[in-house]
């Protein structure tokens, strides 16, 4: 039986020691990068209060009915006429048209709701699904809301706006396509009171 010395059976030990080196200058220049943008983990975060509703699943707003060609109407921001070409302006035009009943009507029954001032600085934006007939085919869904004590008291007169206030007749039946997912946005302006 042949025997080894220590030497044969020992492992190469200066690749090792390049790569020891390699991570350590690796985490080095992490670590640097990291102070050098500012950012501190263990730092003292401020001392401002994060105000949080807890909502249990069954006063959860239940999710809009899920389609694959589905997709929310969303409006361009207003552009010069010169920037549009002139066939996209009667559709866009048309659809803001729709869209803008909807709203009128909704300002008519929607009431401004207590402790919230036609000039506090809210808003919200509720998905709402909609029905051939123009009724909601689920209940609205917030799905941004501006961080303030009075936005759930806004979602909540939305919500109950968007209920009271159907059917939407005013929407075209033949442009259902175009409505039948609307992302709407409300503001306390948005209210009668």
């Amino acid at each position: 039986m042949e025997r080894l010395t220590a030497s044969e059976t020992a492992t190469p030990t200066l690749p090792i020691r390049i790569a020891a080196a390699a991570s350590v200058a690796a985490h080095v220049l992490l670590l640097a990068l990291v102070v050098s943008a500012g950012v501190y983990p263990y730092d003292q975060a401020g001392s401002q209060a994060i105000t949080v509703d807890l909502v249990t699943p069954d006063a959860a707003p239940p999710p809009p009915p899920a389609a694959q060609d589905q997709q929310p109407l969303t409006l361009p921001e207003p552009q010069a006429p010169a920037a549009q070409p002139p066939q996209q302006q009667p559709q866009q035009q048309q659809a803001r048209s729709d869209v803008d009943k909807l709203r009128a009507h909704l300002r008519r029954c929607a009431t401004l709701p207590g402790g919230v001032a036609r000039s506090d600085k809210v808003r919200i934006v509720m998905r709402i699904a909609l029905t051939p007939d123009g009724r909601l085919a689920s209940p609205p869904a917030l799905i941004e809301a501006s961080a303030s004590t009075k936005g759930p008291a806004l979602m909540q007169a939305a919500s109950k706006a968007l209920q009271d206030c159907q059917p939407y007749a005013m929407l075209p039946r033949e442009k259902y396509r175009e409505w039948r997912v609307l992302d709407l946005s409300f503001t306390p302006a948005d209210f009668n009171g």
